[in-house]
């Protein structure tokens, strides 16, 4: 059963500083994970209630062969961000490359408000490189989970252009989708069509983090996009930390729902719910 929700809470996403080994990055591997740890704890002093980390913080920037090696190993910075929770009272959101049964996966945990693993989502769509070089294998189950606020779900970087993933979350009663990733879009433009129209298409809200830029370093494509952000039901993009790294938050409801006025005067209708009622899911295979 859907557990009750507060009528509002405060998210937050961290963007880290792009490391030193891709496109745009002039930072270490380490000071990235140093810095992404200052930023987490500054969204923590600053009230967070969840907060968003970028995808496979844990070893990005890396190369294959030390990735493989830092994932097969204890996850030091997994129990870091563990005790953090625990002493802020706070979930977290943090994305890794580790070794399950003996095979690679990219694994999303949510961390509670003690401090514990409250679940765990495997991306579920992998790219080229992550299957042919990275050797990883995907997840073939796209959950939701429960918290003391309400559901959310976690679609992973390439996840995201796939709409049936936003929508299968969507429909098991998400009303936030978390989005950690690492992405080098075209454009502003079409980061912002792709990732609003998920929002909108299904009426909940999105927060994303990924990595940006640092300081003094000027974005174009081809580098780590940034715009770690938070959309409310509409798609309107209601906090963007842009293309520099940073962090930051914005208080949401998620006890209203978004209205909208129904056909032929049949007064205010909750969108979701019109949508829903009239999903043809028989077609779409």
């Amino acid at each position: 059963m859907k557990k009750q929700m507060v009528k509002s809470l405060k998210v937050a996403t961290v963007q880290p500083p792009i490391p030193e080994s891709q496109n745009g990055g002039i930072v270490s591997h380490e000071e990235m994970i140093e810095t992404g740890l200052f930023l987490l704890e500054k969204a923590a002093n600053e009230n967070a209630d969840i907060i968003c980390l970028p995808e496979i913080f844990n070893v990005f920037g890396l190369s294959i062969e030390d990735s493989w090696e830092k994932a097969s190993n204890e996850d030091g910075l997994l129990i870091k961000i563990l005790a953090l929770c625990k002493k802020y009272k706070l979930y977290a959101i943090y994305t890794s490359l580790e070794k399950d049964n003996g095979s690679f996966v990219i694994s999303s945990r949510i961390i509670d408000r003690c401090g514990n693993v409250a679940g765990q989502y495997l991306k579920t769509h992998l790219t080229f490189f992550e299957r042919e070089k990275l050797k990883i294998v995907p997840g073939d189950d796209i959950r939701v989970f429960d918290t003391d606020f309400g559901r959310i779900g976690i679609m992973i970087c390439y996840d995201c252009y796939f709409p049936e993933v936003a929508g299968v979350l969507a429909g098991k009663g998400a009303d936030i989708i978390f989005y950690p990733a690492l992405q080098r879009y075209f454009s502003d433009t079409s980061f912002e069509i792709q990732t609003r129209a998920r929002s909108l298409d299904n009426s909940v809200f999105i927060v994303r983090s990924s990595y940006g830029v640092s300081p003094g370093i000027a974005w174009k494509p081809g580098i780590m996009i940034g715009r770690s952000c938070i959309i409310d039901r509409s798609g309107t993009i209601i906090a963007d930390m842009g293309h520099n790294s940073g962090t930051l938050s914005a208080n949401i409801d998620i006890g209203s729902p978004l209205m909208s006025e129904g056909p032929g005067g049949t007064g205010t209708v909750n969108y979701r719910d019109v949508i829903k009622s009239s999903r043809r899911p028989e077609l779409y295979n």
